[in-house]
C-alpha cells in the first residue's frame, strides 16, 4: 500500500463489501468517484461493439481505479468494475479530491499503463501457456494470491478455459503455484520466470 493510496483513504467514504461478480459501475454509468480496493480483486473491462468483453486491468487489495476517467476529463465510464471475489471498496467522492491528488492519480495512471504495455508486449505473439503464464507473472507483482477464476484469467489472455486449467494443472504439477477455487498463489516466481 503506497502514500497515494494511504491519503486516498483518508478522505474516502465508509467500506463497502461486495460479494463475487458484483458490478462497480457499468460502462456509461457518470463518472462520480475513485475507488480503492481494501481487500479482493476488481476487474476493469469494456463491452467492444460485438458485444463480447474485453479485460482491461485487474486491480487488487491496496491500488485504486476509475481514476482513468476523472484524469481524461470525461463524464461517462468507458468501461465497467466488476468483482472476482468478495471484495472490499471504498469511494472517493470527486469533489473531494485535492490538486494534488489528482496529480499523484496521474502518475498511479501511468504506472498502471506501464505495467500494462509490458504484459500485452509479453503476450503477443505468445502461445496460449505461455500468455496465462505472463498474466500470472505480472499479477503476482500485486501480491502473492492472484484471486482469479479460471474464466477471468481466459478471458485476459484469450484463451478457452480449458487451455487455462491445463496451464495451470501444468504450473501446479511443476510446483509455480497452488490452484483454489477463484485463488492463485504464487510458490515460487522464479519457476514462473523460467
Amino acid at each position: 500500500m503506497n502514500a497515494s493510496f494511504q491519503r486516498l483513504e483518508r478522505i474516502a467514504c465508509w467500506p463497502r463489501q461486495l460479494d463475487a461478480g458484483e458490478f462497480i459501475y457499468h460502462q456509461g454509468d457518470e463518472v462520480k468517484a475513485v475507488y480503492l480496493v481494501l481487500t479482493g480483486t476488481v476487474r476493469l473491462a469494456r463491452l467492444g461493439r460485438n458485444g463480447n468483453e474485453v479485460s482491461i486491468a485487474h486491480v487488487g487489495e491496496g491500488e485504486c481505479f476509475g481514476e482513468a476517467e476523472v484524469l481524461a476529463g470525461l463524464g461517462e465510464r468507458e468501461c465497467f468494475a466488476q468483482t472476482t471475489c468478495p471484495t472490499v471498496i471504498q469511494a472517493v467522492v470527486l469533489a473531494d479530491l485535492s490538486p494534488d491528488l489528482v496529480a499523484e492519480l496521474r502518475h498511479v495512471a501511468i504506472d498502471r499503463l506501464y505495467r500494462a504495455q509490458l504484459c500485452m508486449a509479453d503476450m503477443i505473439a505468445e502461445s496460449p501457456y505461455r500468455r496465462v503464464v505472463s498474466l500470472l507473472r505480472h499479477l503476482s507483482a500485486q501480491g502473492a494470491t492472484i484471486r482469479l477464476s479460471q474464466s477471468d484469467i481466459g478471458r485476459a489472455t484469450g484463451c478457452i478455459r480449458d487451455t487455462v486449467a491445463k496451464a495451470l494443472t501444468r504450473l501446479e504439477k511443476a510446483g509455480a503455484v497452488q490452484v483454489e477455487r477463484c485463488a492463485i498463489t504464487i510458490l515460487d516466481p522464479q519457476l514462473l520466470e523460467a
